[in-house]
C-alpha cells in the first residue's frame, strides 16, 4: 500500500452484527454488507473526499436489490473515516420468502477525490438465500 493510494480491501456479507462472513441467508432475517477499505497516510492526512456506492444484485432474477446507493461519503480524516484502515456496513432488509433460494452478490465501488478521480471496485462471494 503507497501513501496515496485508496483501495476497497473486500465485501463480504454477514449476519447483523456479527463478524464472520457468511453466504448463506435465511430469507426472514436482516444481514449486513460490510466493506472494508483502507488508505495510505498522504492521501489520507490530506483529507480527500470520498464515497462508497453498493449495489446488490439478483442473478437469479437478473434484477437489482439495491441500485448505485451510498453508503458513505465525505472526508477522509472525519469521523466517518478516521483511520487509515475502516469497515463501512450497509444493512440489507429481510429478502422475503419470494427470494427463497435465490443468489445475489454485493458490488462496491470508491472513488476519492474530485477532479480525476481514483476507483477502487470489489465484490462478494456469491450468496444464496434459503428457508431456515
Amino acid at each position: 500500500m503507497g501513501p496515496s493510494t485508496v483501495e476497497l480491501v473486500r465485501v463480504f456479507a454477514r449476519e447483523t452484527n456479527a463478524v464472520i462472513a457468511e453466504v448463506t441467508f435465511p430469507y426472514d432475517i436482516s444481514f449486513e454488507a460490510v466493506i472494508e477499505c483502507r488508505a495510505g497516510y498522504a492521501i489520507h492526512a490530506l483529507g480527500a473526499r470520498y464515497e462508497i456506492k453498493i449495489d446488490i444484485i439478483d442473478f437469479s432474477a437478473m434484477a437489482p436489490i439495491v441500485s448505485s446507493a451510498i453508503v458513505a461519503a465525505g472526508f477522509m480524516e472525519d469521523t466517518g473515516w478516521s483511520g487509515y484502515a475502516q469497515q463501512f456496513v450497509f444493512s440489507i432488509p429481510e429478502p422475503g420468502a419470494s427470494n427463497e433460494g435465490h443468489i445475489w452478490k454485493i458490488f462496491a465501488s470508491l472513488k476519492v477525490g474530485v477532479i480525476s478521480p481514483y476507483v477502487s471496485l470489489a465484490e462478494s462471494d456469491l450468496l444464496l438465500i434459503t428457508s431456515r
